[in-house]
């Protein structure tokens, strides 16, 4: 939570309900008997043969580490086998999907291969950008990033990329 707090681009996107929800419904995925359902910022779990195991409501982003918690607390105190999956790594798995397509958790291997391939390739002027009636702007600017020290600041229109017409 505090990694989306400091490092998410869209922090205005971030909605506390579907969060819980996603991290549960990753859990879920992972424990075959465990079902998900809820809406909003509530979140039931039951047994594949109907028998409830809990509820939890989720407040704010401060409140989403005791929800997730809980969460799996009620799993592992179900009295089901959850087998060899790692609750804790699997509601985590299935937080970043509530996120965005694109974030993800890596770890041991994975993220020592990905550290690897990324290492030296990424490369991006520290702006987010959006079309606003039809003209390219920037919506957000980075503090410290090479758009925010070049002297972008949020509403400028960009027209031309490399003396390219963005209008096309």
């Amino acid at each position: 939570i505090d990694l989306i707090e400091r490092l998410y681009l869209q922090p205005t996107e971030v909605n506390e309900g579907r969060l819980l929800r996603a991290a549960a419904e990753g859990l879920g995925d992972a424990v075959h008997w465990l079902v998900v359902e809820g809406s909003g910022n509530e979140v039931r779990l039951s047994h594949g043969d109907g028998t409830p195991i809990g509820s939890l409501t989720v407040g704010d982003i401060e409140t989403l580490p005791a929800a997730l918690e809980d969460v799996a607390a009620m799993v592992r105190e179900s009295g089901y086998g959850t087998g060899e999956v790692d609750i804790d790594r699997e509601l985590l798995d299935g937080l970043t999907d509530g996120l965005d397509r694109y974030s993800r958790i890596l770890a041991d291997d994975a993220k020592a291969r990905f550290d690897v391939r990324l290492k030296g390739t990424l490369v991006g002027i520290g702006a987010t950008l959006d079309w606003v009636d039809n003209q390219l702007t920037v919506v957000d600017v980075v503090t410290g990033g090479p758009a925010d020290l070049g002297g972008v600041r949020i509403g400028d229109v960009i027209e031309r990329i490399d003396d390219r017409s963005v209008a096309s």
